[in-house]
């Protein structure tokens, strides 16, 4: 009998270290009382985001579906912007064709060699229609081209009256 009453002692003490789960913990709390930004940040604890939600029962919604998520670490470090987008790998030859391109833009067309083309690219050029890859058009579409933005009136720097 005694054993019996030592295991119960010991199971009655086990039971007392054991940290209690609180009912108020695990109950859901009345979303509706909250504000968004509490809303927000419960749902941001859970790595969600609530998007497309245009209204504040869009936000309780979807925080009662996640309440029972469970809450996820944030990174370590204090950073906490947003990385920068990649930038493109480009090899010489590409960033070399960039260069080229904007610089047919800013400056006009370089010369190709042939001056139905050339003089083509330069009324163009001076008419503010600025493009590149000219050089490389068949001449018939450069001289469509030509016609088409020929009716067009375009806007010079200081007219705010023409259109484009």
């Amino acid at each position: 009998m005694r054993g019996w009453l030592k295991i119960a002692f010991i199971a009655l003490l086990a039971l007392l270290a054991t940290p209690q789960c609180r009912a108020e913990e695990h109950e859901m709390p009345n979303f509706k009382t909250m504000k968004i930004k509490e809303l927000k940040a419960i749902l941001a604890d859970r790595g969600r985001e609530c998007k497309g939600c245009a209204e504040k029962a869009d936000y309780v919604a979807m925080a009662a579906d996640v309440w029972s998520l469970p809450i996820v670490e944030k990174p370590a470090s204090g950073d906490e912007t947003k990385e920068k987008p990649a930038e493109p790998d480009l090899n010489d030859a590409d960033q070399e064709r960039i260069r080229r391109m904007m610089d047919e833009m800013q400056n006009g067309p370089r010369p190709t060699g042939d001056p139905e083309r050339d003089a083509i690219l330069k009324k163009l050029h001076s008419s503010g229609i600025k493009f590149s890859g000219g050089e490389g058009m068949p001449l018939d579409q450069l001289r469509n081209l030509e016609k088409a933005m020929g009716n067009i009136k375009t806007k010079k720097q200081g007219d705010g009256d023409d259109e484009l």
